[in-house]
């Protein structure tokens, strides 16, 4: 991982190389720099396996006619009933319609998962076919050969209309930090394309760092900002965004990271 967003240092921006129709998991190379920073490089991925449910959260971009880009979207939904053996895996993805049965791959080397093709209600509020759901695998804290984090894409069509999406999850664990607290979170504009992103008291747990995902509304691979709250919980950062973008927020406590959660610039 990039060690210039290491949690504790200046707030700096990743931009990288926008991504179309990845086909593959080697297209996530650039994707994969998006991993999130837990303050020192990770140690090389060894066997890893899945964990049993992860709470995803991203943002697609649309083309009603398969190539023209209309705008974007958010989604959030979970892998449930995660399993992988022998190279195959299974999960269930619950998007609150019905489950959408996954099957596909997971190299437990290389912490490459590929699910699909799969029907079903997952990053649309109708029935898609979910062509790819692909992600890469890290074991993030507690070190324990378990992957607690996905970064990875989810590319999906609605007859003619294609969607192309890209997430972070998050596993669920005894001890993982509680989410950003939106009731407590806003956002107030500060001058042209500046948003002062601010926390009250208790936003995030004590101490922790601020993970952002910038999602700009005409790019693909989101920007990536680190900031640290306060003792108390609490943050006030001046941001680089837009109106109509979407930023995806997760807490970081002693490297362990929290739900990630959905917050719309105004």
């Amino acid at each position: 991982m990039n060690p210039q967003l290491s949690l504790g240092g200046p707030v700096r921006q990743s931009r990288t190389t926008p991504l179309r129709s990845p086909r593959s998991l080697r297209a996530l190379g650039l994707l994969s720099l998006l991993l999130i920073s837990c303050g020192s490089d990770p140690a090389p991925i060894a066997q890893l396996t899945l964990a049993e449910s992860y709470d995803v959260v991203g943002v697609a971009r649309l083309f009603p006619d398969g190539l023209t880009f209309a705008g974007h979207r958010s989604f959030a939904f979970s892998l449930e009933g995660v399993r992988s053996s022998g190279g195959r895996a299974v999960a269930e993805g619950q998007a609150g319609a019905g489950p959408v049965a996954l099957m596909g791959t997971f190299d437990a080397a290389e912490g490459e998962l590929v699910l699909g093709p799969a029907d079903g209600v997952l990053t649309s509020t109708r029935s898609e076919r979910v062509v790819t759901l692909g992600g890469r695998a890290d074991d993030a804290l507690p070190k324990d050969g378990v992957a607690q984090e996905l970064v990875g894409f989810v590319n999906s069509t609605f007859g003619g209309a294609t969607s192309e999406g890209r997430f972070v999850a998050t596993a669920r664990y005894q001890g993982r930090p509680a989410e950003p607290d939106l009731t407590k979170i806003t956002l107030e504009a500060s001058g042209l394309g500046k948003w002062r992103l601010k926390g009250t008291t208790g936003s995030v747990p004590t101490a922790a760092g601020l993970e952002l995902l910038r999602h700009e509304i005409d790019r693909g691979p989101p920007v990536q900002v680190a900031l640290q709250a306060q003792n108390d919980g609490s943050f006030d950062q001046e941001i680089d965004a837009l109106s109509g973008e979407i930023l995806v927020l997760l807490a970081r406590s002693a490297g362990r990271a929290s739900k990630p959660v959905l917050l719309l610039v105004p």
